[in-house]
């Protein structure tokens, strides 16, 4: 998440602004989330869409 969630306006990025699949709509559903050495894993699976 750390490349997606960066507060300075001129860090790198991982994305460019684009239209993503489904938008906001389209959220994902955290699966797990565990502690590997100093950082979190966490897994994510696409839900059904919301309105």
């Amino acid at each position: 998440m750390a490349p997606l969630l960066v507060g300075e306006a001129g860090a790198p990025r991982f994305v460019h602004p684009a239209e993503y699949p489904g938008g906001s709509t389209r959220r994902m559903k955290l699966l797990d989330a565990r502690t590997v050495g100093d950082v979190v894993l966490l897994r994510y699976a696409p839900k059904e869409y919301s309105a």
